[in-house]
C-alpha cells in the first residue's frame, strides 16, 4: 500500500517509537528505505508515542497540516498519537485489539481503501 500511495503522489512518512538504527534496519529490509523517505524515530523526539509529538513533526516536515492527514497505525499508543496530533486516525493491528475512541478500526486492506476514498 506504501508504494502505490506514493506512485499517487502521496506525501508519507514513517513515524516509530523504535530507536532509529531499528528503524532504518527494517525499511531497508523491506525495500522502503528511500534518499527522500521522511522517517521519525524514537531518537527524533523528546517524548515518543502516546504523545503527539512524533507525527506532529513528521507532518511539519511533510509540511501538512491536519485537515490533510492520515495516520495509518498498527498500535493503539500509535493511534492514540495520531488523535492526540489532530489527525484523521486508522488503527490496523496485528491482532484483534480495541481502538481509542476516535479511532477507525480496520481490519484489511479495502477497508483502509475505503477510508482514504482510494476505491
Amino acid at each position: 500500500m506504501f508504494k502505490e500511495l506514493q506512485a499517487l503522489g502521496v506525501r508519507q512518512a514513517v513515524v516509530s517509537n523504535s530507536e532509529r538504527p531499528i528503524v532504518d534496519i527494517n525499511l531497508r529490509a523491506i525495500g522502503l528505505m528511500e534518499p527522500d523517505l521522511v522517517t521519525v524515530s524514537r531518537n527524533d523526539v523528546r517524548r515518543g508515542k502516546p504523545d503527539a509529538e512524533p507525527y506532529l513533526r513528521a507532518a511539519w516536515l511533510l509540511e501538512l497540516d491536519s485537515t490533510s492527514t492520515w495516520v495509518i497505525e498498527d498500535s493503539p499508543t500509535g493511534a492514540m498519537a495520531g488523535l492526540a496530533a489532530g489527525f484523521r486516525t486508522v488503527l490496523w493491528p496485528q491482532s484483534p485489539v480495541k481502538a481509542p475512541a476516535g479511532a477507525f478500526l480496520i481490519s484489511q486492506q479495502s477497508d483502509l481503501r475505503s477510508h482514504l476514498a482510494l476505491g
